[in-house]
C-alpha cells in the first residue's frame, strides 16, 4: 500500500481512538484512602489481575488499519513478530498505571480488606462470592477508566511498528 498520511502519529492516534471510542459510565466510588489504594494495588499485583494487558494491546492493535497496512507491506509473519516485539517493549511503561486502574475499579465494588482477603485466601476467601457477583460492574468500571490508557499504549506500539514500514 502506498497511502501514508502526512502525520503518521496523527493517523495512528485517530485510528486507535476510533477503535476505542465507547460510551463510558462513571460509577460512584466509596471513600477510599491512599492506604486502601496501596492495599488494593498490592492485592491486584499478587493476584496478577493485570497480566492480560499485553494480550489486550495485541488484540486491539491487530484490529487497526495501521496493522493492516503493516501486514500488506511486511507480510503477516513479520508484522506479527514486530507487533509482539513492540508490545513487549512498551507494556512495562503502562503496567503500573494499568494495575492502579484495576485496583481503583475493584475498590468501587469491594473494600481493600475484601480484596486483600481474596489475594491471601483465593477462592476460600469469604469475599470471593462478592467478587464473582461484582465482576461485570468491575469490568465496566475498568473499561471506562482504562480505555484511554490502552489507546495511548496502542498508539505507542503502532508508532514503533510504523517506523519499520518501507518509506515511499
Amino acid at each position: 500500500m502506498s497511502f501514508y498520511p502526512g502525520s503518521r502519529r496523527g493517523f495512528i492516534r485517530t485510528t486507535a481512538i476510533t477503535f476505542f471510542t465507547t460510551h463510558a459510565f462513571s460509577l460512584a466510588a466509596q471513600d477510599v484512602t491512599s492506604k486502601d489504594e496501596e492495599r488494593a494495588l498490592d492485592a491486584v499485583r499478587r493476584l496478577r489481575l493485570g497480566r492480560n494487558l499485553s494480550a489486550l494491546a495485541f488484540q486491539a492493535a491487530s484490529r487497526t488499519q495501521t496493522y493492516a497496512i503493516a501486514v500488506a507491506e511486511l507480510g503477516e509473519t513479520r508484522a506479527r513478530a514486530l507487533l509482539v516485539q513492540y508490545i513487549q517493549q512498551v507494556a512495562p511503561r503502562y503496567q503500573d498505571r494499568w494495575d492502579l486502574n484495576l485496583a481503583r475499579s475493584h475498590l468501587e465494588r469491594l473494600t481493600a480488606a475484601e480484596l486483600a482477603s481474596i489475594a491471601e485466601q483465593g477462592p476460600n476467601s469469604p469475599s470471593a462470592p462478592k467478587l464473582q457477583a461484582e465482576q461485570n460492574a468491575i469490568g465496566t468500571a475498568m473499561q471506562a477508566r482504562s480505555s484511554r490508557l490502552l489507546t495511548e499504549m496502542v498508539v505507542d506500539i503502532l508508532s514503533e511498528l510504523f517506523q519499520d514500514l518501507p518509506k515511499r
